[in-house]
């Protein structure tokens, strides 16, 4: 009998705009099925009907890696979680017909089978990753009824970080927004998340609120692995880490979200992206909302220019116009989106800064991130925290009023201290 551990995946989607979710995506909220219970209906045909009339649709998925005693898995279809470009997702449901236990997954299906190799390979990344930030991917295979390249993957009831971000409608006249201690948590969980990837010698490089994604527990999860890259063996952790060429490879990930090396002429390292990108995204959780440029190119984008004039004058002014590191006293002025009142500490703005150096050999590393003072005293309700700053939260979606019960969101004015 096929083991799973139970717990969505978001579809994959090409390149938006700095502001709004890419207009090919549609997230539908999943319709919180009946049959999550003990039990599932009784299949009499290929469909099937719920006590309120509802059609309920029975498929059957065909594993072809791992390699497992059972081949054949029936599945119970439910509500659509997302539709993008190039592949569907879909909530399914599983009953072990040995315990009787009914668990929900996920199958993310591709449209065409010219990016089968594409699903293949984010598969191949993803089945070994264990962690409690970084999407599960279960089985490869396809469903029987159209034989399309199918994923089992770990279920997020609770849609993806945009979601929580922008798309949960907040009372205008209290200007709410997500309190900073949750703010604060979010951030660390997905730099927790990025730190084990990099372990493993996997750079994500598409990280971005769409493709971060909340589980039925409220932790964060790193999904959609089609532009990640292998930079390193895993087996070998001192070894030597590789760099991208350019000249060799597709532009991978979303644009706005990229750093400047990769709009460059020249190989670089995936992980800096990562941690830039990290950063454009911690901004938007602390309520910053868009990302403040469309390109990270002087030539391309004014608003980066202006932020990369903010550094050639800090480095005039510290190190004779050579690129230097943020130190904790000493960092660029680069104008609105920057300023310490918009951050809760003058730490977290200079620890942002340090992510967004334009020059990727002085930018933080992802575990230098971790390990700032201002960042690694972050109460946060990750498992793998330590326990003396151990919180516990619920980031999962509420209603307005519900989080405003809850003591999710504040009012305008209001501070939330650490």
């Amino acid at each position: 009998m096929m083991k799973l551990a139970a717990g969505s995946a978001s579809a994959h989607h090409a390149m938006s705009p700095k502001s709004s979710r890419p207009s090919s995506f549609s997230m539908i909220s999943p319709l919180g099925m009946k049959s999550k219970a003990s039990s599932l209906p009784v299949k009499t045909s290929a469909s099937s009907s719920c006590s309120d009339g509802e059609e309920l649709q029975w498929i059957i998925f065909e594993v072809e890696a791992p390699k497992l005693s059972e081949r054949r898995l029936e599945l119970l279809k439910g509500a659509s979680l997302g539709t993008g470009a190039s592949a569907s997702v879909h909530e399914v449901f599983y009953q072990d017909a040995r315990t009787g236990k009914t668990s929900i997954y996920a199958v993310k299906t591709i449209f065409d089978e010219g990016h089968g190799a594409t699903l293949r390979r984010e598969f191949d990344l993803g089945y070994h990753l264990r962690h409690p930030h970084v999407l599960r991917i279960h089985a490869l295979g396809r469903c029987e009824e159209d034989r399309k390249p199918s994923c089992l993957m770990e279920y997020c009831g609770h849609g993806d970080l945009w979601g929580l971000i922008y798309d949960v409608p907040t009372p205008p006249d209290l200007g709410c927004a997500i309190v900073q201690a949750h703010q604060l948590c979010l951030f660390k969980q997905l730099l927790l998340g990025v730190s084990y990837l990099h372990r493993q010698g996997i750079a994500h490089h598409d990280i971005k609120p769409e493709n971060l994604l909340l589980s039925s527990a409220g932790l964060i999860k790193l999904a959609d692995f089609g532009h990640a890259v292998i930079f390193r063996d895993p087996e070998d952790p001192s070894g030597a880490c590789g760099r991208i060429d350019p000249f060799k490879s597709l532009l991978l990930g979303t644009a706005c979200y990229l750093p400047p090396e990769v709009w460059e002429a020249s190989p670089y390292d995936p992980r800096g992206v990562d941690v830039w990108s990290c950063a454009l995204t911690g901004r938007q959780i602390l309520g910053l909302q868009s990302t403040p440029w469309e390109c990270a190119s002087e030539e391309k984008d004014r608003a980066y220019g202006t932020f990369r004039q903010g550094w050639q004058h800090f480095w005039d002014a510290i190190s004779g116009g050579i690129p230097a590191r943020v130190t904790e006293v000493d960092w660029p002025y680069c104008g609105r989106g920057f300023k310490v009142k918009e951050y809760p500490s003058y730490g977290l703005l200079r620890v942002v800064l340090a992510m967004l150096h334009p020059t990727p050999g002085f930018r933080l590393t992802i575990d230098e991130v971790l390990m700032d003072p201002c960042v690694e005293q972050i109460p946060c309700c990750s498992p793998v925290v330590p326990d003396n700053i151990r919180a516990e939260h619920d980031h999962r979606p509420l209603s307005p009023t519900a989080r405003l019960d809850s003591g999710m969101v504040q009012g305008k004015g209001q501070k939330d201290g650490w």
